[in-house]
């Protein structure tokens, strides 16, 4: 099996064997119609000779048939044969021939005795090539009596005509070679040059990816047979390939006029451009330089992404770089940030165990506030009853001086309760302070703190001096009442200055009664206070708990934003390389 390397070859040998074909066609036909001719002819004349047979044969008896029949064959040059019935079969009873044919022919005796009918027959024997015409011998009445054969030699014509073929097989052969050359060149110069231009330009933007190749095509000066006035054009007066240079095919913008004003949809519609894309080939290198042009200008694009994914790459690796970097710090103040929170909740949590005992404090305080009023009302009880006692103090001196005596002994009790008085206001100013601390450790939540722990502090100060008063008082009671028990005599006259003396003491004991009031109530709002400040702490405390947990959870997200860049960073580096790869790809190409 032949293989044809080129596309050349294998279109010539391709008509060059469909040629061979059709002349070996042609020769069979001639042949054949030729041989039919001949055997037409030969049997045209041995139906000739079978009636100069069967005229012989007339009034002639069967066994003169020998005689009758051996002259034709001296005066025509044929031989001849006569058969009759006998049995089953044919008994031959004359022939001017050697050869047997009967064995070969008995089938066509029976059908041309019984039909009456002429046959013909070709017969090899002995390397001759017989034409046998069969017929009936008839009597007088028109009845078949026998069978007549004649025969005639025609291996010379059979040669003649293979001779003839012979020589029509080679002028066949000649011809078709002679076709079969023209056919090449023919080939060579319309189609394969065409197609090889196309293919070396393909191979060299394949082999060496230069895209300004071009298949070199036909020019034509497309202004002068467009009578185109535009001066204007790129193309005006030029001989170019306008349809893939400023036409539909242009790698750039349409410039071509007839295509701009609308005059042509395209090039196909040109009349320069049908002109020069002629044929299949023509149009195929214009659709490849076009398709080489698009490629190139996809190669472009290319590039160019290329170059702004790399640059793209970078800056995304950079940024990512730096978004880890401030995950990182956040990560880092965060975890700052969730321990001052920690220790936030924990001093918020001892300035609510503070203020607790704050509160316990101050219900202390309102309890002894309480007492104080009691005994101060129970004083100014007695202050009435002194006063009224002066005034009898006259008539009832014995029993003044037992009053005097129980009044000593209440002076001395006054005494202890200006003690309580003087503690509790003591132990108030100490609670104002440590309020007023804790109010400061507590910031602009404590500042209404403050003020009331500065009013406390006030009033502390305020009830100190009034008991050092009060004390004062009740050691001049007590100093009066042992002189009283001393000089019992003289007490008409001391009853007037006891009278004052009680009157300034009720007085005093209203007024510390009003400021026991007082104290009572600002310990009351202090209580309040403190309780509110108490709510406030506690609030702060799970405030600041869930700070700690955002801080926490924000503690977290920076690490996954961190995880997340580090991966983000990761597909930088692997798009810079793939850009990087993409650019070495592209720089293959020349545009």
């Amino acid at each position: 099996m032949f293989k044809f390397k080129s596309m050349k070859a294998k279109v010539v040998a391709s008509v060059a064997a469909m040629v061979m074909v059709l002349v070996a066609a042609f020769l069979a036909k001639s042949y054949q119609d030729k041989t039919a001719d001949i055997m037409r002819y030969k049997q045209s004349t041995l139906e000739l000779y079978y009636q100069n047979v069967e005229n012989l044969l007339k009034g002639v008896e069967i066994g003169s048939w020998i005689t009758a029949v051996l002259p034709s064959k001296a005066k025509h040059g044929y031989d001849s044969s006569i058969l009759v019935p006998e049995g089953s079969g044919f008994k031959v009873v004359a022939k001017t021939y050697t050869e047997d044919i009967y064995s070969d022919l008995e089938p066509m005796f029976n059908r041309v005795f019984t039909s009456g009918q002429t046959e013909t027959r070709r017969v090899n024997k002995e390397d001759k090539k017989l034409l046998v015409f069969l017929g009936p011998v008839k009597d007088s009445t028109g009845k078949a009596i026998g069978v007549a054969t004649v025969l005639l030699d025609i291996s010379a014509d059979i040669t003649n005509i293979r001779k003839s073929l012979f020589g029509y097989i080679g002028a066949g052969v000649v011809i078709v070679l002679i076709y079969t050359i023209v056919l090449y060149f023919l080939i060579d110069r319309l189609v394969n040059k065409p197609i090889k231009g196309a293919y070396d330009t393909i191979r060299e933007m394949v082999m060496e990816g230069d895209l300004t190749k071009r298949i070199p095509m036909e020019k034509v000066n497309c202004s002068q047979m467009q009578k185109c006035t535009h001066t204007d054009c790129p193309a005006h007066g030029k001989k170019v390939s306008c349809w893939q240079e400023i036409g539909s095919n242009a790698p750039g913008k349409i410039q071509c006029r007839c295509l701009t004003t609308g005059k042509y949809k395209s090039c196909i519609n040109c009349p320069v451009a049908q002109g020069v894309l002629r044929d299949e080939l023509d149009k195929l290198a214009a659709w490849v330089n076009t398709f080489i042009t698009q490629v190139s200008r996809i190669i472009k694009n290319i590039s160019d992404h290329s170059e702004t994914l790399s640059k793209s790459s970078i800056d995304l690796s950079n940024l990512s770089g730096q978004m880890s970097k401030g995950a990182e710090n956040m990560s880092g103040k965060s975890n700052t940030v969730a321990t001052a929170a920690e220790e936030m909740s924990s001093n918020i949590n001892s300035v609510a165990a503070a203020m607790e005992q704050a509160a316990t404090n101050i219900n202390i305080v309102a309890t002894a506030a309480e007492e104080m009023t009691a005994t101060i009302n129970e004083i100014a009880q007695n202050s009435g009853k002194a006063r009224v006692i002066t005034g009898e103090a006259v008539s009832q001196t014995q029993s003044a001086s037992d009053k005097i005596q129980e009044l000593g002994k209440a002076a001395q009790d006054v005494g202890k309760v200006t003690e309580t008085i003087t503690e509790i206001s003591e132990q108030t100013n100490l609670l104002a302070l440590n309020a007023t601390i804790e109010a400061a450790r507590a910031g602009d939540a404590g500042k209404g703190f403050a003020v009331v722990a500065n009013e406390i502090k006030e009033l502390a100060r305020q009830t100190a001096a009034a008991t050092r008063e009060i004390k004062a008082n009740i050691e001049g009671i007590q100093g009066s009442t042992a002189g009283t028990v001393k000089e019992i005599e003289q007490i008409s006259k001391v009853i007037n200055d006891v009278n004052e003396i009680v009157s300034t003491i009720a007085a005093a004991v209203e007024e510390q009664s009003v400021t026991t009031n007082e104290i009572a109530s600002n310990v009351a709002q202090a209580s309040q206070g403190i309780m509110e400040v108490n709510q406030n702490v506690a609030q702060s405390s799970t405030v600041s708990a869930d700070i700690a947990k955002d801080i926490a959870d924000v503690n977290q997200e920076a690490n996954e934003i961190s995880t997340s860049s580090s991966q983000v960073n990761l597909n930088a580096t692997e798009l810079s390389k793939l850009a990087e790869q993409l650019t070495k790809m592209v720089r293959k190409f020349k545009i």
